[in-house]
């Protein structure tokens, strides 16, 4: 299946199975939850806003501008975010998921990293507590643009096998 279309407005729950291709050119608004488990991409100025709680299993999901009012759980797959992200409260990254944050701002209550996040040039922030139990990264870089600047305002725990790291020795 595939969906292609300009804005769409949701009041109440989504799920977008396996088997779906969402394509969306403008925006999505939804107020209820949604449950991403095929493939979901924003062109453009693609804004997806959620005032519930979003749950991405098993997709491959690109957007330039993610709103989530509720809790994140990206639970397995790959979640790249090529503009701005913003969860007013969890973000979870459960093991085997990985989200990639492509220069732009990076914004979520608490952070809690199970799987991997990758920061390509970003200003990431959270608001109160950081715990990782997976990778945190950013690329090799020899320009201070690409580089990450992450301020955690709470606690930041590094659990058994955490890390966070950059790829190769950066310049910055």
């Amino acid at each position: 299946e595939y969906l292609e279309g300009g804005g769409l407005r949701q009041d109440g729950n989504v799920v977008v199975p396996s088997s779906c291709n969402l394509n969306v050119a403008h925006s999505i608004v939804t107020t209820g939850n949604w449950n991403i488990c095929g493939s979901m991409t924003a062109k453009r100025g693609g804004l997806m806003s959620f005032d519930g709680n979003v749950i991405f299993s098993n997709s491959q999901t690109f957007f330039r501008k993610l709103k989530v009012k509720g809790n994140m759980e990206a639970q397995s797959g790959t979640l790249t975010i090529n503009n701005e992200v913003q969860v007013s409260k969890t973000m979870s990254v459960k093991s085997g998921a990985a989200i990639t944050c492509n220069h732009g701002t990076f914004h979520v209550g608490d952070l809690d990293v199970q799987g991997s996040m990758t920061f390509h040039g970003a200003v990431a922030a959270v608001d109160r507590d950081t715990t990782v139990a997976g990778t945190v990264s950013h690329s090799r870089t020899s320009s201070k643009s690409q580089t990450v600047d992450l301020r955690i305002t709470g606690g930041l725990w590094v659990k058994s096998g955490g890390r966070i790291h950059a790829n190769e020795m950066s310049n910055h």
